[in-house]
């Protein structure tokens, strides 16, 4: 049972929906018509928990979507086209969504075979025709078996027998005694289809009621309010985590992240140290002690877990390409976990789990290269335990701060752009901290200088934090950052 009571909603001080007020029953497909900007979508996004109204309720089974337990198992949601990263399979875009809602994976095979998407599971949905991306929408709808059905446009792209299909489908929802809310701006296909109709223009209901009466100009006929349904809850911030996991490693521009930065940093290294070998064969001065090369030269492949810190966001905000529908993937992500405050503390998780991996396999890596290349120049391995002390803990704790820093950022700018040019440019080209500190002595509380003062021996500056002290500096930024970060994207509209 859908019932929406006097919602009203503002987009920069102009109304987009004013007193919105109807109800859809279960056992019946209701029709949600009007022009194109007339308050649809701004609807059914309050309805899904995507914006905040100004005012009223939007409910289902008596509750705000939010507030659902399992949400893809009471509702099924098409809002946005596929919802899907342009650079994922079907396939893979499903099991993300299938594992944060605890649907078993056996699920996804079923809808891909029953949305006609078999063929295509291993395709990327950047490659998708509309009818296809609104198929893949519809197989992400369907995964939970869902009491209700919320969907926005379903029929745009689909040929005729998409149309018939899912006219069949909806209908057969219906029969089963289940909820259906259907939006188009298509008088014809809501009289193919629907039982009710909610007639809204302007942002405002002008009349509601059964199809028959409806357009023979009767007036307004409610529909009957049934008693709410409530679920135990079964979603757990493990089942967050793990949706989370699964999505960012069926990203490749992350898997290329971390790849490139982790080879990035090895050849550097690699190559500095055959240059150090060759300098103590000649018997020349050399600017790192042997112990303190690997540390002092990996610090460039923080590059690969900043830009994973990056796009575990920015991909959300990311475009599908047009032909495929154009929609972004944080509709979909929302619908799916609702819990805003579990969802981006589930990435920050995957995050610093990850980042923390790359960090100690590259930085174990570049020690233990370094020995090898440098051969009856290394320091005996008692020596070198002694010479660096905790300071690869220090390293790999910076990798992972600066990536949760860079993650806030994003999750704040909404946007990929910004942060990847002002993060990689400070940290390869010119490092603006660095420059400061020539200029103030508070400088040395910047996250970047004061974080690398837990593994760098020669930093080129006075005066700086100790060890200490930097790792509690930059600790207090990520919080900080993570916080305000937190605050902007419960409150924010998606």
């Amino acid at each position: 049972m859908i019932e929406i009571t006097g919602l009203t909603k503002s987009h920069r001080g102009k109304p987009a929906i004013q007193d919105v007020t109807f109800s859809a029953a279960p056992g019946r497909v209701t029709g949600f018509l009007g022009p194109n900007g007339a308050g649809k979508s701004s609807t059914l996004r309050i309805l899904l928990g995507l914006d905040r109204a100004g005012a009223g309720t939007a409910l289902i089974g008596g509750r705000p979507y939010r507030e659902l337990c399992h949400p893809l198992r009471t509702v099924g949601s098409l809002l946005e086209g596929s919802g899907a990263h342009r650079s994922r399979t079907a396939r893979a875009h499903l099991s993300w969504v299938a594992r944060s809602n605890g649907i078993p994976l056996s699920r996804v095979e079923e809808v891909l075979e029953e949305t006609g998407l078999a063929h295509a599971a291993r395709k990327r949905v950047g490659t998708f025709s509309l009818g296809m991306g609104q198929r893949l929408g519809m197989a992400a709808a369907l995964l939970g078996r869902p009491e209700v059905l919320v969907l926005d446009e379903p029929v745009n792209g689909l040929d005729p027998d998409g149309i018939r299909w899912i006219r069949h489908l909806l209908r057969s929802h219906a029969a089963d005694g289940h909820t259906v809310l259907l939006s188009s701006h298509l008088m014809s296909e809501m009289a193919e289809t629907a039982d009710d109709l909610v007639v809204i223009s302007a942002g405002r209901v002008v009349t509601a009621g059964p199809l028959a009466e409806v357009t023979a100009g009767y007036p307004l006929a409610r529909s009957r309010v049934l008693r709410p349904h409530h679920r135990k809850p079964v979603l757990t911030m493990l089942t967050t985590v793990s949706a989370e996991f699964r999505k960012i490693r069926t990203l490749p521009s992350a898997c290329v992240a971390v790849v490139a930065g982790t080879a990035f940093t090895l050849f550097i290294v690699a190559s500095s140290a055959r240059n150090q070998a060759g300098r103590l064969a000649a018997g020349e001065p050399t600017y790192y002690a042997s112990d303190d090369l690997a540390l002092s030269l990996s610090a460039p492949g923080v590059i690969g877990v900043i830009v994973l810190g990056i796009v575990i966001m920015s991909s959300e905000y990311t475009a599908t390409g047009k032909d495929a529908g154009g929609g972004r993937q944080i509709p979909a992500t929302l619908t799916a976990i609702p819990g805003r405050a579990r969802l981006l503390a589930a990435k920050a998780v995957v995050l610093a789990v990850l980042s923390t991996l790359v960090a100690a396999v590259t930085i174990g890596a570049a020690i233990l290269m370094t020995q090898v290349i440098l051969g009856e120049y290394a320091s005996p391995p008692a020596q070198l335990i002694e010479a660096v002390g905790w300071r690869p803990a220090g390293a790999v704790a910076y990798w992972v701060l600066t990536a949760l820093i860079a993650f806030s950022v994003t999750v704040v700018t909404r946007s990929g752009i910004v942060p990847m040019v002002v993060f990689i440019a400070n940290t390869t080209v010119v490092s603006v901290s660095f420059l400061l500190t020539r200029v103030t002595s508070l400088a040395r509380y910047l996250p970047d200088v004061a974080g690398a003062q837990m593994f760098a021996t020669n930093y080129p500056a006075e005066s700086m934090v100790g060890p200490v002290t930097g790792a509690f500096v930059m600790t207090g930024w990520a919080a900080v950052l993570l916080a305000i970060a937190a605050v902007v994207f419960v409150r924010r509209d998606a």
